[in-house]
């Protein structure tokens, strides 16, 4: 059987809940299969290929930022029922939360009252007036802080499209495991540094990829000249 079992919260009691979800069954022949594959399993491979592609960009690993984004929240005019659940946030935040621990929050409010934000923190700029522009060929560091206290910090899987970039450290540790990514998922009040590869030309978008909180704000478009 594979389950989902997470400690969740109810924002509106201020407890901890258990929550468990079948996610599917996994039925086993009793009779062996005709070739074993259980050493070929256990060996760790690396792709060269991939590991020489990614050794031509470790010159730029230490250089210093070239752009930085905040991940935050900003909220008016909230119904009562969200302020009253809101009472107990301060007390624990899930570092990720893995299951619906805000449904009354999302029933009550909308993108009129709640508002997410990618603030460029050089600038001041927000979401749609931030104002990236690129040439094919460039190499971008990028710093992306996901503000611990925000009105409700949540995490963010930040989506960043026609582009490639690598994760290169998060909370200051070194990631030994680079691979090419278009999406990285950014856990509340983390700090992550990734290097944005700039080959296709046009205009494009990064955005959250929590529907409700790209709806709600948290989107730009940059723009690459060939």
């Amino acid at each position: 059987m594979l389950a989902n079992r997470v400690q969740a919260i109810s924002h509106r009691e201020g407890v901890f809940l258990s929550e468990s979800r079948v996610m599917g069954r996994i039925v086993v022949d009793p009779e062996p299969a005709a070739v074993d594959h259980a050493h070929a399993f256990a060996t760790l491979r690396e792709h060269a290929d991939v590991a020489r592609d990614i050794d031509a960009y470790r010159e730029h690993f230490d250089r210093p930022v070239d752009h930085s984004l905040d991940l935050t929240l900003e909220v008016e005019d909230l119904p009562r029922a969200v302020e009253q659940s809101m009472l107990y946030d301060w007390v624990y935040f899930n570092p990720v939360e893995w299951s619906g621990t805000m449904p009354v929050m999302n029933w009550a409010s909308d993108g009129g009252q709640a508002h997410w934000i990618l603030r460029e923190p050089g600038t001041g700029r927000e979401n749609m007036d931030i104002n990236w522009r690129f040439r094919v060929g460039d190499v971008v560091k990028i710093r992306l802080h996901n503000d611990r206290n925000a009105f409700h910090a949540m995490q963010h899987p930040l989506h960043i499209h026609g582009q490639r970039f690598l994760v290169l450290s998060q909370n200051g540790v070194a990631n030994d495991n680079l691979v090419w990514k278009d999406t990285v998922l950014l856990p509340t009040g983390s700090t992550t540094d990734i290097l944005l590869e700039l080959s296709n030309p046009g205009r494009w978008m990064v955005h959250c990829h929590i529907a409700e909180h790209l709806e709600a704000g948290m989107k730009f478009v940059f723009e690459v000249e060939p």
